[in-house]
């Protein structure tokens, strides 16, 4: 039986920048310290490492030194369970419409039910968008074209078509041109197959196993032994404790500021935007992974510069790590200041190129729009530009 194409308006490229962003979000966790198992952070900017279990519908942190302690998982940004840190490799398997992803062998998709037998799961075939057939990363992935089906090749290119049929082992597709084709599992042609666009799930938590697996639920059950997933594509799953890699917000409470388009940057009289205002980069050019952002997420601004994002519904505290950069002269100090709709709700103490990053934490409330900006502190006619890594949205 056919499988219709299904279009979606959601960019394919956001997704997988998504996806590798989950990788990032995963990997800072393992630089904060070799010498424990895991890592708690909660959403007061708290980070906590230590060995991490679980207790009747808590986390519990046992530290190197001092008492266990217990977080409810509703406080949680990120929780890493081990110090193995996984790569941000796509394995074999399917990766769902909502963006979740099932390792694995799995039944034909001809059935109105595809059978994964790993986790003992029946998800409709209409809810299967790409099927991976090969390991790699995701950033390759982003070569597949939106709104299109068809075959994402081991090379890099895409072969358009309509998808006949498909299992875990082989692929049969139709191109009106070059005709049928079809791909087995041997010839190792293929890295994925694709019948629609996903998107990022809009979840409470995103819980990763080691194997691979992705999932985005909204209620989790805990207990000692690992914990149930609450969806109706994957309800009652369990994940044994020692499967466990990564459980954290999901993109309903978690929100980098940058993955937004600001509503409007206010540049000083006569400069240009790229002279002042550089997103996910500084103005030279250079990654902020380097400079401490441990996902590469923020923006550099001059002095004098005010950009403002559009706040999403529900999202109420913006927490930020703020440093000024080594270029620009110690005599000067240089504030970082948070407006919400207008209003002050933050500023930093004076910093300059000597300090290290600083921690910048503003609860917002109820507002339509947030502003950042960097000011002047001593003296009143410094100059200069500072750097915003991280800068997220959180919904608490």
């Amino acid at each position: 039986m056919p499988l219709p194409p299904r279009h979606s308006l959601f960019s394919i490229s956001r997704f997988w920048k998504f996806v590798s962003d989950f990788g990032f979000r995963i990997s800072c966790f393992f630089l904060l310290s070799a010498a424990h198992a895991g890592s708690i952070e909660t959403f007061d900017g708290v980070v906590t490492a230590g060995t991490v279990t679980l207790d009747t519908g808590l986390l519990v942190i046992k530290p190197a030194t001092g008492a266990a302690v217990q977080v409810d998982p509703a406080d949680v940004l990120r929780v890493q369970f081990t110090d193995t840190l996984p790569g941000d490799n796509l394995l074999p398997g399917v990766i769902l419409r909502n963006g979740a992803r099932v390792t694995g062998a799995f039944g034909p998709l001809t059935e109105p039910q595809v059978k994964f037998d790993k986790r003992g799961l029946l998800i409709p075939g209409g809810e299967i968008a790409w099927i991976i057939y090969q390991p790699f990363a995701a950033k390759f992935a982003a070569a597949a074209p939106p709104g299109k089906t068809g075959a994402l090749l081991a090379g890099g290119d895409f072969f358009e078509g309509t998808i006949k049929a498909a299992d875990d082992k082989t692929a049969k597709i139709m191109n009106p041109v070059f005709g049928p084709r079809t791909y087995t599992i041997s010839n190792r042609e293929f890295a994925a197959l694709i019948l629609r666009d996903p998107r990022p799930s809009a979840a409470q938590y995103d819980v990763r196993t080691s194997d691979g697996a992705l999932f985005g639920v909204d209620t989790l059950t805990l207990e000692k032994t690992g914990l149930t997933l609450k969806h109706p594509l994957y309800d009652g799953v369990k994940i044994e404790l020692r499967d466990l890699v990564e459980i954290r917000a999901g993109a309903s409470r978690y929100q980098p500021l940058t993955a937004l388009k600001p509503a409007r940057v206010e540049l000083p009289p006569g400069r240009k935007m790229e002279q002042c205002f550089a997103v996910d980069k500084t103005l030279g050019g250079d990654p902020l992974d380097s400079l401490g952002a441990a996902h590469g997420r923020g923006f550099e601004s001059v002095l004098g510069v005010g950009a403002t994002w559009e706040v999403p519904a529900g999202f109420n505290v913006l927490s930020i790590q703020v440093v000024v950069p080594a270029g620009v002269p110690p005599i000067n100090r240089l504030v970082f200041a948070i407006y919400a709709d207008g209003h002050p709700v933050a500023r930093s103490g004076p910093l300059s190129s000597n300090d290290k990053p600083a921690p910048l934490r503003a609860a917002l409330g109820p507002v339509r729009s947030v502003s950042l900006r960097v000011e002047a502190g001593f003296p009143t006619n410094a100059t200069g530009s500072g750097l915003w890594l991280e800068p997220t949205l959180l919904r608490k």
